[in-house]
């Protein structure tokens, strides 16, 4: 799942999971090398919560980390808890719930798949009606950890004798690793002057029915997108295009059409896309994205991009000359770990510093050279065909001299994210 359905699943923010993430204790399952997108899996939400609760409990980042290195070793574990609870002893309370969650002990639902037919329906425990808006979060978050997508609204089913209500809804099981789908994208534009301008994203829902009729007051996860934007023309920016009724994605490494449909609530337009997520790709259904019109004004792409000074005077930098290859991708610099990396393909392939400013890059089967296109300067390369000044660094690991270099996608010039880092070792 992406960053912002991960982050509605553990009540977070989106900050909180990149700091995590730079710090090195929560990193994403996968990284799209191309987008940047950071994706995880219902398993790692286990992982949130014991950082949670051992925050709570007083312990650090960096003791954080040293715990979950060691899971697996009682007596390290231990050791660590005993040591923190002698500090700390005003909150013993939060230890011992911390203890609580990192051993599991922690009660779920109550819930049972049932199938009939290609129909899967999960079912819940009885419980007390007023729990019923808490128990339907508990339900997704479990159909989750199953991997399972719920396609339908709830159905809540009273039981008039003893008070209690149990919740069913029709889900569908995921695979447990995507697919590579590239729908055609290349289709003939067709206007429609009421999405020019600007969208602002309201939430992702599993299904159409999750949606309140107080629409305005509506909040939901998102796909870590804030905003989209209908160009004249369906002109494509960042990852996005568009024609009458559809929302044309295109990403690094899948392509979709969406189908739209606008209705006007009150005072104000709303979009509902049929938003194929990343679950889409591990065989899931369409959700639900919500957007609501911010305004209508003409955007163009090269106004929305945004741009480094790239105007900068050579300086030379003989360390860095030479023939680089990547071997990974990480958040930034502080957090590679060379024995993860270097197993994969990864679409910024290569680079080659010359002498006197030269630069070369390979990109997936694209190679980019010559002085109208990119140059380098100590400490950037200066990508002149998007206006991006990409900071670069040279650490030593076990005596390895790995290259860092910011990756200015759409998700930074567009999307106003912080830059990814591929990491390169001589060739």
């Amino acid at each position: 799942m992406q960053i912002g359905v991960f982050a509605h699943l553990c009540d977070t923010k989106l900050s909180v999971l990149r700091h995590y993430d730079k710090e090195g204790i929560l990193m994403p399952a996968y990284v799209d090398p191309v987008t940047g997108y950071r994706h995880y899996t219902p398993e790692q939400a286990d992982v949130f919560r014991r950082i949670t609760a051992l925050k709570r409990a007083g312990f650090s980042l960096a003791e954080i980390r040293r715990l979950l290195s060691q899971i697996d070793s009682d007596e390290a574990v231990l050791a660590l808890f005993d040591a923190k609870e002698a500090q700390l002893r005003t909150i013993l309370s939060d230890l011992a719930q911390a203890r609580t969650m990192m051993k599991n002990e922690k009660m779920r639902l109550q819930m049972t798949l049932t199938e009939d037919g290609d129909k899967l329906t999960a079912i819940s425990a009885g419980f007390d009606a007023s729990k019923t808006a808490d128990m339907k979060q508990e339900m997704d978050e479990e159909l989750l950890r199953c991997r399972c997508q719920r396609i339908s609204g709830y159905a809540a089913a009273p039981d008039t004798r003893t008070g209690e209500v149990r919740l069913s809804c029709t889900v569908c099981r995921l695979a447990e690793h995507p697919e590579t789908i590239f729908e055609n994208t290349d289709l003939p534009f067709v206007d429609d002057p009421l999405v020019i301008g600007r969208w602002d994203v309201v939430g992702e829902f599993a299904h159409r029915d999750d949606i309140t009729d107080d629409i305005c007051e509506q909040k939901g996860p998102c796909s870590g997108i804030t905003s989209l934007y209908f160009l004249p023309g369906g002109e494509q920016y960042w990852c996005y295009g568009w024609t009458r009724g559809k929302l044309l994605c295109r990403y690094g490494d899948a392509a979709y059409v969406c189908d739209y449909t606008t209705e006007r609530i009150g005072e104000t337009r709303y979009m509902f896309v049929d938003w194929k997520s990343y679950d889409y790709r591990c065989g899931g259904k369409p959700v639900v994205l919500l957007l609501r019109q911010h305004d209508t004004a003409v955007y163009t792409k090269d106004g929305l991009a945004k741009k480094d000074n790239i105007d900068l005077p050579f300086e030379d930098d003989p360390r860095v000359i030479g023939y680089w290859r990547a071997v990974g991708m990480v958040s930034s610099p502080g957090v590679f770990d060379p024995a993860r990396h270097g197993r994969k393909k990864l679409f910024f392939s290569a680079v080659t510093f010359a002498p006197g400013g030269e630069v070369t890059s390979q990109y997936g089967a694209q190679t980019i050279a010559g002085a109208d296109m990119q140059v380098w300067t100590k400490g950037y390369i200066l990508r002149k065909w998007n206006s991006t000044a990409c900071d670069y660094e040279i650490r030593v690991q076990d005596g390895v001299e790995y290259l860092f270099i910011a990756w200015k996608s759409g998700d930074y010039i567009w999307g106003g994210r912080e830059p990814l880092y591929y990491v390169f070792c001589r060739a």
